[in-house]
């Protein structure tokens, strides 16, 4: 992995637990943000990172629908090495609950 990758991902992972980003890492953040016009002519089969979840909805949709055939792909999530498994269980009930989509990726939408 390219050190300018490892930065990136680092920074991404630092987001996804909520911790407090440098003004260095935000400043790279902010270098690849762009306009959804800018990122469909910039890098139009790139991965995105939205900010709301109903953006990554329209733009799954409008993805999808550029397709003529489609496949339904169904998961069974499970939690391993739980030694409590009504615990397990309670976490899986609440992921279910708040399962929500995130694409992450090289191209930020505004």
């Amino acid at each position: 992995m390219r050190q300018e990758d490892r930065v990136f991902s680092s920074i991404l992972t630092k987001i996804g637990s909520g911790s407090e980003l440098s003004l260095e890492e935000t400043n790279i953040i902010e270098s690849r943000m762009f306009t959804e016009d800018e990122a469909k002519r910039m890098c139009p089969s790139g991965i995105r990172l939205f900010f709301q979840v109903k953006k990554v909805e329209n733009y799954n949709n409008s993805i999808l629908s550029t397709y003529d055939e489609k496949y339904e792909s169904i998961a069974e999530d499970i939690i391993m090495n739980c030694d409590y498994p009504v615990l397990a269980q309670k976490y899986l009930d609440a992921f279910e609950q708040k399962k929500k989509p995130l694409m992450l990726g090289d191209c930020l939408i505004k």
